[in-house]
């Protein structure tokens, strides 16, 4: 108005001095549930800001401007590609969730549901940070990590006998018993080869080499990992053989998180939907704390060593990327892109994961009922990779390759110890405190724990 002449400058300056005033149109009087495009994203964002103590009053009717995470374009592949696999409102909940790799911005939250409404394909739970079901082999990733954060390299060799008896892990006295099923004629191989062809019987192996399950959960803590029916402090003084068989509830979004970190080089980052909020008359809003709210990202350099992460991805592109019989996760592949990832299946089928990422994307699929335990059907490089295949594809086609950093000399495997460092304990010090659901028992009167889990 001032350069076309219709103010002069001393009612430009009064102007300029008072704060703009705001007149909010009408809000979606069912906030999340009318979103078009991200409900639980929304939903998650809400709760995500609530806890950093914005009240609900703020959020509804404080006339902020919040700049989320989300990609639409990354959204809308997902939702896609899950309701290619399973209807909307199916009794089997899908859920896919992406994070990038070095920020922790969650990109994308979908499920095979609505958000909020009272129909029945909707659900008022935010299914991607819910822990429910346990994740299956993909948690032989964080014994994996334990195992080279130890020194044990790539290709240490072992030959486990089928089926194996732990001699650390129990289970009420009783030795703890695992079965290979994929693959179960072959018995000697590296960690490499177990790794992508999913062995039960080498992991609990290697899981016993370690001597204790801490290494394998401390690790996994140190990823991004939660763990919620029981404190990963009650699963180290459990001691429990399962872990490796990824028998703990899980997030979706905790196991995306996860392997984020391994993604973006051994640098953890806390999932986070909002990188600013501001208030009213434009400036930034601060909480509690008085810092403002979702600017800068919650990351820690080296939660696990750049060698490790590094080498772990090398590993797990050859369950991905072709040429390696018996891989699991050959689905998951989008050609022209070097991509990591592991596959997982619980006992029962009752629930299914895929976690895959490349340097600049990570996204993991789990499958199951949230209302109680079914058979899901297949096995986790199946359904879980080919969800995967779909979301990604659309965003990594015609997009150029990232390369992974090359695996760790050492930890490759230019020198093998001659044996596995001693056990911490023996089998008679610790017991495995499974839940019916994570171990099958034999026949009255046997003496033997078997963990009959599906191996993919």
């Amino acid at each position: 108005m001032y350069e076309t002449g219709y103010i002069d400058a001393r009612r430009l300056a009064a102007a300029s001095a008072r704060p703009v005033a705001v007149d909010p149109g009408p809000g979606s009087p069912n906030g999340c549930i009318d979103a078009t495009v991200g409900g639980f994203f929304c939903a998650y964002l809400e709760q995500y800001l609530q806890q950093l103590g914005i009240s609900r009053d703020i959020l509804d009717n404080g006339g902020l401007t919040i700049q989320t995470t989300l990609r639409p374009d990354v959204q809308v592949a997902g939702d896609r590609a899950v309701l290619n696999q399973l209807p909307m409102g199916d009794p089997l909940a899908g859920m896919y969730t992406a994070v990038e790799p070095g920020t922790g911005h969650v990109l994308a939250m979908s499920v095979n549901r609505r958000y909020g409404c009272d129909q029945p394909d909707c659900e008022s739970v935010v299914l991607n940070t819910a822990y429910s079901q346990g994740a299956g082999s993909t948690f032989k990733v964080f014994t994996a990590a334990a195992a080279l954060e130890r020194g044990l390299p790539a290709d240490y060799t072992l030959t486990p006998s089928n089926p194996y008896v732990s001699r650390v892990y129990t289970n009420n006295g009783r030795p703890y018993e695992v079965r290979a099923f994929a693959n179960a004629d072959v018995r000697t191989m590296n960690m490499e080869q177990a790794l992508y062809l999913s062995s039960n019987t080498h992991f609990m192996a290697l899981q016993d080499a370690l001597g204790s399950v801490e290494g394998p959960v401390r690790v996994a803590e140190r990823m991004g990992m939660h763990f919620t029916a029981s404190s990963a402090d009650q699963i180290i003084g459990g001691n429990r053989g399962s872990f490796t068989l990824g028998a703990e509830a899980t997030s979706p979004l905790d196991l995306a998180s996860a392997y984020a970190t391994l993604a973006a080089g051994g640098t953890r980052c806390d999932p986070t939907p909002v990188t600013a909020v501001v208030d009213r008359n434009g400036e930034p809003l601060t909480g509690p704390d008085g810092k403002p709210v979702g600017s800068g990202d919650n990351c820690t350099p080296a939660a696990v060593a750049p060698a490790v992460a590094n080498t772990l991805a090398q590993m797990m592109r050859k369950d991905v990327e072709p040429g390696y019989p018996g891989q699991t996760a050959a689905a998951a592949y989008v050609p022209g892109h070097q991509i990591a990832g592991k596959t997982g299946t619980t006992q029962n089928n009752f629930s299914i994961a895929f976690a895959g990422y490349t340097p600049q994307y990570s996204a993991s699929v789990m499958v199951l009922n949230p209302k109680g335990n079914q058979d899901v059907g297949g096995q986790g490089g199946g359904m879980g990779a080919g969800i995967w295949h779909d979301a990604m594809a659309p965003i990594l086609t015609n997009a150029p390759m990232a390369p992974f950093p090359p695996a760790d000399p050492v930890l490759a495997g230019s020198t093998v110890p001659p044996n596995p460092p001693p056990p911490a304990a023996t089998a008679a010090q610790n017991t495995d405190a499974n839940t019916p659901t994570d171990v099958n028992s034999d026949t009255p009167g046997t003496d033997i724990t078997r963990d009959n889990r599906f191996e993919d």
